[in-house]
């Protein structure tokens, strides 16, 4: 309900263009796999001009898997949304991440 019909998704050097096509080629496969997602350093700023807002934001997620796989990154996201009819819609996000590694001892 909150993503616009014409919703564009940036992601890992990909586009996704509308809900379906970011659901089936992206996030439903991760989702299928993950068995935990949790954030912290949420950082973001809201900034509205007119009916146009956009939201920059910069956190660290860590993800588990079904595999026993987990996975640490910080990430950025970018979200512009569009005010229509009275409600606020997202209609693209650009969201990048680079993984922690480690430190050796």
């Amino acid at each position: 309900r909150l993503l616009a019909p014409e919703l564009l998704v940036f992601e890992s050097g990909g586009v996704d263009r509308g809900y379906e096509a970011y659901l089936g080629h992206h996030l439903g496969p991760e989702l299928k796999e993950m068995s935990g997602w949790a954030t912290s350093g949420m950082d973001v700023t809201f900034m509205v001009e007119g009916s146009l807002a956009y939201a920059p934001c910069a956190f660290t997620y860590e993800a588990s898997f079904k595999s026993g796989k987990t996975s640490k990154a910080k990430a950025t996201e970018t979200m512009v949304l569009v005010k229509e009819k009275d409600q606020w819609l997202i209609r693209h996000i650009h969201w990048s991440s680079r993984a922690i590694k480690p430190v050796k001892p």
